[in-house]
């Protein structure tokens, strides 16, 4: 795991389109420690069956753009510290879905 970790610490851009995530469930700690990860297309991804995305992008700290407006969340029961330590993220374009979700929790 260490490996993996250390690997995921130095990726800056990964293709993520031929990814089939149609029955994926959990993304939690999915792109956790992808510290200098700046390019990250996720558009493709199928999320309508995902319920789990607690701290997804934990400590990406040079992703400044994140677009999950593709994002279909009508499943997913945690989001918690998605964006955890992204101190420089500027724009977060969200669906209507996720931001119902966000309200939820004021």
């Amino acid at each position: 795991m260490e490996l993996i970790i250390k690997v995921l610490k130095i990726i800056i851009k990964v293709d993520l389109s031929s990814f089939d995530t149609k029955n994926v469930t959990n993304m939690s700690l999915m792109f956790t420690c992808c510290e200098n990860l700046i390019n990250l297309d996720l558009s493709s991804f199928d999320t309508k069956n995902v319920t789990n995305m607690k701290e997804m992008f934990s400590s990406c700290c040079n992703l400044k753009n994140r677009d999950l407006s593709s994002f279909d969340t009508k499943n997913v029961t945690n989001m918690s510290h998605m964006f955890s330590s992204c101190h420089i993220l500027q724009i977060l374009t969200i669906s209507y879905q996720i931001f119902i979700f966000i309200l939820s929790y004021f």
